[in-house]
């Protein structure tokens, strides 16, 4: 599996990450091997969140989803 992390503000920042995860999930479930596995971590003022992905395409594909909704940059 192949892994996207970031770190999200609680509150407008994280409803924007759920917002991607959702409709990249919408736009790409009927692919023949898709999985998705979402772990967030509280890190005080942050969260850390985790998102495991079938593949690194989908993870580059994810990542410019995030981006293009205004996400900050993958770690």
């Amino acid at each position: 599996m192949h892994v996207f992390e970031t770190f999200v503000r609680p509150g407008d920042e994280a409803k924007r990450f759920a917002t991607a995860i959702n409709r990249f999930i919408e736009r790409k479930s009927a692919d023949s091997d898709f999985a998705v596995s979402v772990r967030s971590e509280p890190l005080g003022e942050q969260e850390r969140k985790v998102l495991t992905l079938w593949s690194d395409t989908a993870v580059d594909e994810f990542a410019q989803l995030w981006r293009d909704l205004g996400g900050g940059a993958a770690q």
